[in-house]
């Protein structure tokens, strides 16, 4: 199982202890990600989501009493998916592509979406498949992939979905926008993902093959005698289909009854068909996203048209130095960070028991060549200077400028974040 580093379970443990939002019941939110394109990347075709769907058996939930049966992959997962992947995609889209000029449409597919839950840890195994056409429904390019990931004791089953959404988002945005740059594709596409693999024996290998649940204790007196714990062995094979899926059938009949239904209407929007007001909508949402990814201070001399670029070791030392103190935008519970010239910072927290905020403070130090800071928070209940315990979490991040006054400090490892702007 994967095993969370300790900067991200602390700020889980603060941040969404107690929340409903955090996916304790299974729910997930919308996201953007920023991808890691290669340099020169020249896209020449408008891309677009025409189409996401999942089977009707696509859904799978196996659960280890006592936890809820909660987690299942629902339509607002779906919607939740689709949105993230249309809004990943269209944030990397230069300003020169035009709608007028020649479009990439995707089409996805959830063929199986298993959960797996106990209360000591959870897994997903994921079957996805995705083509992309152009405008007519010419079908271009096809795969097939898996997409699994397993965690231990701190989680959430709507935080490991989104995780798993993610890295399936991740893979088909890259993969169609390094489409769009022309025909000589298919030798610059990259070919591995986190977390995602060709096949279903692979994915299923990093997943574990029993899952068990502890039961509360039970005294009489000062024995304990309580129930031994529940143990379910998870058949992660039922994920396995009899067929390939018949795209060219799929497409056949979508793009035919979009020629039916309309000459001029893109069939993206034969297949999501919006309101003014819900694109407006969409616009704020988008903006906020991204907004929702970042932190502030300025890049003098950077036109808009080059966001998002991910700050230089050089660039990065000089941020975090003039920082200073900053207003936290996300998450909600964290309320402050301040970043001291000596190396140092200290951030302020809302929990349970200081719904008011309790300061915690740190050090950070930066490894220029790889373009990343560090940062490590230290417990100041148990502080004794040097000593091995006073180390309480440690995470390196890199530092991406997504607009004039917005940047996204996200972990090396994962696609955890979070936001502040200068004052």
């Amino acid at each position: 199982m994967k095993k969370s580093s300790p900067l991200l379970v602390a700020l889980l443990l603060l941040v969404c202890a107690g929340l409903p939002a955090c996916g304790t019941t299974g729910k997930t939110s919308p996201f953007v990600l920023t991808l890691d394109l290669p340099k020169g990347q020249k896209i020449v075709s408008d891309v677009r989501v025409a189409s996401a769907a999942m089977d009707p058996d696509a859904a799978i939930l196996h659960f280890v009493p006592p936890v809820k049966p909660w987690g299942k992959f629902e339509p607002d997962d779906l919607r939740n998916f689709e949105q993230s992947l249309r809004d990943t995609i269209t944030t990397q889209l230069p300003a020169t592509v035009r709608s007028t000029g020649p479009r990439l449409d995707v089409h996805v597919m959830i063929r199986r979406y298993m959960v797996a839950a106990s209360n000591t840890g959870g897994a997903v195994l994921a079957s996805v498949t995705w083509a992309a056409t152009d405008a007519e429904g010419k079908l271009i390019y096809q795969e097939q992939f898996y997409a699994s990931e397993a965690v231990s004791w701190i989680w959430t089953p709507g935080l490991l979905k989104e995780s798993v959404n993610k890295s399936i988002v991740r893979r088909i945005a890259t993969t169609s926008l390094e489409l769009a740059t022309g025909p000589d594709a298919e030798k610059n596409r990259p070919t591995t993902f986190d977390n995602t693999y060709k096949s279903l024996e692979e994915a299923v290998s990093r997943l574990p093959q029993v899952m068990w649940s502890a039961h509360p204790p039970v005294f009489v007196g000062p024995f304990n005698v309580g129930q031994r714990p529940e143990v379910s062995r998870v058949d992660w094979m039922v994920v396995k289909l009899s067929q390939d899926f018949d795209w060219q059938g799929y497409l056949g009949k979508l793009y035919t009854n979009h020629r039916t239904a309309s000459t001029t209407t893109p069939v993206s929007d034969l297949a999501y068909q919006p309101t003014k007001a819900a694109l407006e909508r969409r616009k704020r949402e988008t903006t906020a996203s991204i907004a929702a990814l970042s932190v502030s201070v300025a890049a003098p001399g950077v036109s808009a048209s080059a966001y998002p670029r991910r700050l230089t070791g050089e660039e990065l030392v000089e941020h975090v130095r003039n920082a200073g103190k900053v207003n936290v935008m996300a998450p909600m519970d964290l309320v402050s960070i301040a970043f001291q010239r000596s190396n140092t910072f200290h951030i302020i927290y809302r929990s349970r028991n200081s719904p008011a905020g309790e300061l915690q403070r740190g050090t950070y130090s930066f490894n220029p060549d790889r373009d990343q800071v560090c940062l490590r928070l230290i417990d100041r209940s148990n502080f004794v200077a040097g000593s091995p315990h006073s180390e309480w979490m440690e995470d390196c991040f890199r530092v991406s400028q997504t607009d004039e006054k917005t940047y996204s400090l996200k972990t090396v490892k994962g696609d955890y974040s979070f936001s502040y702007a200068v004052r």
